[in-house]
């Protein structure tokens, strides 16, 4: 059986993707933290009621080569995605990257993920305890 395309796995796995996403953008603000003129990104929150509708209960169409063309992106986030957030302060070189936000903001991305990836790891324990094959890891 494949998980992946079960919706809540659909689910979990995109939201999973998009973290990923997010901690990138996250370091690369902190990489120029010093760089004169650069101006802090985000990404986009995620919208729950897209989710939803992205996932859907049809038969998802299967690749039967590597060379064939994947019916879903790994994360959808594009570059429309990413956004540039009000700053909090602007440095006197025009940097808007403020160090501390930034922090709280991968912070935050880490207690998604763990989350994210809890859920996850419980879903598949509960398959294995129907499948008879015990909810240990």
């Amino acid at each position: 059986m494949d998980f992946a395309h079960l919706p809540l796995f659909a689910m979990l796995s995109d939201r999973l993707s998009w973290l990923t996403d997010r901690q990138k953008v996250l370091a690369q603000n902190i990489a120029n933290v010093d760089t004169p003129g650069y101006q802090a990104h985000d990404l986009k929150k995620l919208s729950f009621d897209q989710m939803v509708k992205g996932s859907s209960a049809s038969l998802p169409m299967m690749q039967t080569d590597g060379k064939d063309i994947s019916a879903r992106t790994s994360s959808g986030v594009g570059p429309n995605d990413v956004i540039k957030p009000k700053p909090l302060e602007t440095t006197l070189s025009g940097n808007s990257v403020t160090l501390d936000a930034q922090l709280m903001n991968l912070q935050e991305t880490a207690g998604w993920h763990t989350m994210a990836l809890n859920l996850y790891h419980d879903q598949l324990a509960m398959f294995r305890t129907v499948l008879g094959n015990g909810g240990g890891a």
